[in-house]
């Protein structure tokens, strides 16, 4: 296997380049995660090149694979009780446009659809987009923020479920989520938490570091700052509960050939799920879900673009509603 193609790169919050290590991923691991002094913020440095992201994410990748049970018609009774949380804190009806970054197969688009939501997905997976446009008929782009395309004050949502911890630039994408978000609009972010009980138990093996995949691993401050700095106030931040993540983080951690001992006692699910209650009491839930809206005052920072480009071009006659007044005339049709 040939060394991959790794890029150093400075605080993606602050842009300081004085950091430490703050996990260890061996001797062998060309890849590493720092943190920042100035700020805290926790990032992967050396990480994969932007430009070599989309090999760390194979066709198989979990994300963008289609379940049996997707695939069969969900009942009334499926929309009432199989509802995550990432769906639960959205309206039920929408009616508006609503911008998914990070989409995967389409699971969370087709559902919001059902809900009366105008959907567009956004992946880096070329693969990924193809199975939105084909199994669930929705439009769905290549790419991820910014998206140039996409006319200011277009979407009433948007959301990064478990996304915005891949992204090279998170402000960047922040920042091009309030220009794109109406005067009344939310954004909903769900994001691994670094300080979470799985976390604190396995480092480096913790299931949802995901290295090198996960490009930023936050917690509830720096997640709260970052929206903060590109515009928005929080309106709520709480804990998501994955009792299971306790046994992924064992299991990734043996085939590591680490010994867990005494720890993995915690991955025990009589265990787990008890305990991960307690934990979410605690602020040390494994995940975080962060709800925002347009601050009132802004002043968003000046930020030289750094994500990866989009690579389709978007009709903003596609999606129905009234078209904002600044809409250009004749708008590019999308490949």
């Amino acid at each position: 296997m040939r060394t991959p193609i790794t890029e150093v790169v400075p605080c993606p919050y602050c842009g300081s380049k004085e950091a430490r290590g703050f996990w260890e991923l061996g001797p062998d691991s060309p890849f590493g995660v720092l943190q920042c002094q100035e700020c805290k913020l926790v990032y992967t440095s050396p990480r994969p090149a932007v430009h070599t992201l989309g090999q760390y994410y194979p066709n198989d990748y979990a994300p963008y694979r289609v379940k049996p049970s997707q695939q069969r018609k969900r009942t009334w009774v499926d929309r009432i009780a199989g509802r995550a949380m990432e769906r639960r804190c959205l309206p039920p009806f929408g009616n508006r446009r609503l911008l998914d970054v990070g989409c995967g197969n389409g699971k969370f688009l087709s559902i919001a659809a059902e809900q009366g939501w105008h959907v567009v997905g956004l992946d880096l997976s070329a693969e990924a987009v193809r199975i939105v446009r084909d199994k669930h008929h929705l439009p769905a782009y290549q790419g991820t923020l910014p998206f140039p395309q996409f006319p200011s004050r277009y979407f009433s949502a948007i959301t990064f479920w478990a996304s915005l911890e891949h992204l090279p630039d998170p402000l960047e994408a922040l920042v091009e989520a309030q220009r794109l978000l109406t005067a009344d609009g939310k954004i909903y972010i769900i994001v691994p938490n670094r300080r979470s009980l799985g976390a604190k138990l396995f480092r480096e093996n913790w299931f949802g570091a995901d290295i090198p995949r996960h490009l930023t691993h936050f917690d509830s401050h720096s997640l709260q700052a970052m929206m903060e700095k590109a515009g928005f106030q929080v309106e709520k931040m709480q804990g998501v509960r994955h009792a299971d993540w306790l046994k992924k983080s064992d299991s990734l951690a043996r085939s590591q050939g680490r010994k867990m001992g005494v720890k993995s006692l915690f991955a025990n699910s009589l265990v787990a799920r008890p305990l991960t209650l307690v934990a979410n009491w605690c602020g040390w839930a494994e995940c975080l879900l962060a709800v925002g809206s347009q601050a009132t005052s802004q002043t968003l920072p000046t930020i030289e673009p750094q994500g990866v480009p989009c690579v389709e071009t978007f009709d903003p006659l596609s999606l129905p509603l009234p078209l904002p007044s600044a809409l250009p005339a004749s708008p590019a049709k999308a490949a």
